[in-house]
Order: C-alpha cells, then sequence, then structure tokens
C-alpha cells in the first residue's frame, strides 16, 4: 500500500510540474497562476499546496534536479569527449545523457529558452567550474573567462534550439556536432 500511495505521490507531482512547464512555453512564470496548473493538471489547488507552496517552489524543485543531474552526469560525460578519441565516446555520452535527463528534455526546453534565465546562468557557472577543474585551472583569467563564456553560449544555444526543435537530429549526432564545434571552430564545423 505504501508503494501504491508513493507512487501516486510522485505522479501528482510530474502532472504538476509537467502542467507548469506546458504552460511556460508561452507564459513567463510570473503570470502563471495555481489555480491554472491545477487545471492544466486536473488537480484540487488543495492537492497543489500538499506538494508544493507556489508555482516558483515547482520550478524550483525541477531545476534542482536537473541541475544535479547535470553535474553528477552531463558535465562528466561530455568532458569525457573532449580528450584524444572522444569521437568515439559521443554514442556512450548521449546514451548516458538520455538515461539521466530525458524525463527532463521538455522541461529543459522551456528552462533554456527563456523559462529561467538564471538557471542558465548558474549552469553555466557550474559548467565553468567543472571544465576549470578538468582542465587543472586554479583561478580562471579574464582571457580564459572570456573564451568559457562565448563557448558555453554556443553549446548552450545549440543544445536549447535541438530541444526545441522536435529533436529531429539523434542524439549522437548533437554531442559529435557540438564536440566538433568546440575542437574546431563553428565555422569549420558548419561547412563539414
Amino acid at each position: 500500500m505504501e508503494e501504491h500511495d508513493s507512487k501516486t505521490v510522485a505522479a501528482t507531482k510530474q502532472r504538476i510540474t509537467d502542467s507548469l512547464f506546458e504552460i511556460m512555453r508561452d507564459d513567463s512564470i510570473e503570470h502563471v497562476t495555481v489555480r491554472e496548473v491545477c487545471g492544466k493538471a486536473g488537480i484540487t489547488r488543495s492537492t497543489f499546496y500538499t506538494h508544493f507552496s507556489n508555482v516558483y517552489d515547482v520550478r524550483d524543485r525541477c531545476e534542482a534536479e536537473v541541475s544535479e543531474r547535470v553535474e553528477h552526469v552531463f558535465f562528466p560525460e561530455v568532458l569525457s569527449t573532449l580528450g584524444l578519441g572522444g569521437r568515439r565516446g559521443c554514442v556512450r555520452v548521449a546514451r548516458r545523457v538520455e538515461e539521466a535527463l530525458g524525463d527532463h528534455f521538455d522541461h529543459l526546453a522551456v528552462l533554456l529558452n527563456g523559462g529561467d534565465p538564471a538557471f542558465v546562468e548558474r549552469a553555466r557557472m557550474a559548467a565553468m567550474d567543472a571544465v576549470s577543474s578538468h582542465l587543472g585551472i586554479k583561478k580562471v583569467s579574464e582571457r580564459q573567462a572570456l573564451v568559457f563564456y562565448g563557448t558555453s553560449s554556443m553549446l548552450l544555444s545549440m543544445y536549447a534550439h535541438w530541444l526545441v526543435s522536435d529533436r529531429s537530429m539523434p542524439l549522437e549526432e548533437l554531442v559529435a556536432t557540438a564536440r566538433s564545434a568546440v575542437l574546431h571552430g563553428p565555422a569549420r564545423t558548419m561547412l563539414g
């Protein structure tokens, strides 16, 4: 019985989260009401308030879960493709990313495409820490910060575009394309 209850609670929270992010595709969170989320999720407001305090709480909890998965799976996996022979690892990386983040792709599509600019900046800073650590950089210089900011903007934009474009390009190809753009430059990658 307890297992059934926990599955029901998890399913309800997921419906609430999915409903909020579906609404956020068209409206900023500032304009979303609990009533609207409840209507879309097919639940009462008392059910909503059993699990969350407001719409920002829903978004923040989802962001926390996504951030944890990004930092513990995505960053290490993507960094592993940058080494020698890393191209072969793109398929493995794509599978690991799909396993870790696949259930949040729709949420990420919203977050990375204007849903929460602060989330994008937090992701960028976490990525800078991961890359600096991976490369053994103790203190990031201004030049390194500029290069990283430009590169991370390109990568975040590529991923954001992929998420909202029906993901028609296989994830393995996206990972390989991103790797090529980082290692060889966007112009060379675009020309083939």
